[in-house]
């Protein structure tokens, strides 16, 4: 008789085949027997044989992959929750690899009814990092922003209605379902033993203006959640307020950012393997190219209107 599954671990995932791999072979090594979860892979429409590395691995556990056309998170998600065998779903972002507690923490931790649970993720900044401690001084102030790893029963998330598949930019999707969530009055709990590791490599001059439209497409999706959940909690929670805004006027009068000096800056830096000397910088750029999203993201929606509930 096949034991019951306690739990599916859901992971949508496009074109991450290398960190995707890192995050299954982390949930081959669990306290938790592999008999009792399966791991669920939404292929949304990858181009780098994320297929073949999914199938080539000897794991422990059951795989369901499931292959799509590339519609988008909200689109993968929902169908990742289609096909899941279990009640419980936990939702993990396939760059993140899952400390040796996570599966039995969240399962523990939905002993109690009507829970939507939260494991830290800490950043790492190698691929084979340790999968224990914390790695590094801002670890703790960045553990707990993220939705990269939740879990919550299937049927709340089936009666709350799904992810919205209109959200096909990553980042905010998984947010807009949990305020629908707790509206519905599901208690958020954090669980510090349910931990992942987001790896957070230097970056290269090369990567740069791929990782600026990344995060300016972060700002726009920000503002579509905004528009379906406005509240000043929402806009808190995506910065999307005067002071930060001001802010980021003020350090970008210019778009000093793409010009050549400092072009040659991070190649430079990166040279001589010196990007830590030049991460707080870097991650002003990225959090400006950010707010550059908010604003496009605005340009096309329209004023914001100041709703406080």
């Amino acid at each position: 008789m096949t034991e019951r599954l306690a739990a599916s671990v859901l992971i949508p995932s496009h074109n991450r085949r290398d960190l995707l791999r890192r995050t299954l072979l982390s949930l081959a090594d669990q306290t938790f027997p592999t008999s009792r979860y399966e791991v669920v892979v939404v292929d949304d429409g990858s181009s780098d044989d994320t297929r073949q590395m999914v199938f080539s691995l000897d794991l422990p556990y059951q795989v369901q992959y499931v292959r799509r056309l590339h519609r988008g998170r909200g689109a993968a998600l929902n169908a990742g929750v289609r096909a899941a065998a279990s009640g419980l779903i936990i939702f993990l972002d396939s760059d993140i690899a899952a400390g040796r507690d996570f599966v039995a923490a969240h399962v523990r931790a939905h002993e109690r009814p009507r829970r939507m649970v939260q494991g830290p993720v800490l950043p790492v900044t190698a691929m084979d990092a340790p999968r224990r401690g914390v790695p590094g001084p801002m670890a703790a102030l960045t553990a707990w922003c993220t939705t990269g790893n939740l879990s919550v029963a299937r049927m709340y998330v089936e009666e709350a209605g799904m992810f919205d598949e209109a959200m096909r930019e990553e980042g905010w999707e998984l947010v807009e379902l949990y305020d629908r969530l707790r509206a519905m009055g599901l208690l958020p709990v954090r669980e510090p033993r349910a931990s992942g590791y987001r790896y957070l490599p230097p970056v290269a001059a090369a990567e740069l203006d791929g990782l600026r439209e990344q995060a300016r497409a972060r700002g726009r999706a920000g503002v579509v959640y905004y528009r379906k959940r406005p509240s000043w909690r929402a806009r808190g929670r995506l910065g999307l307020v005067a002071p930060v805004l001001w802010l980021d006027r003020l350090l970008f009068p210019v778009e000093w950012a793409d010009g050549p000096r400092f072009r040659r800056l991070v190649a430079w830096a990166e040279a001589r393997r010196a990007q830590v000397l030049l991460r707080p910088v870097l991650r002003l750029v990225l959090h400006h190219a950010y707010v550059q999203g908010l604003r496009e993201g605005l340009r096309h929606t329209g004023t914001l209107r100041p709703e406080a509930r």
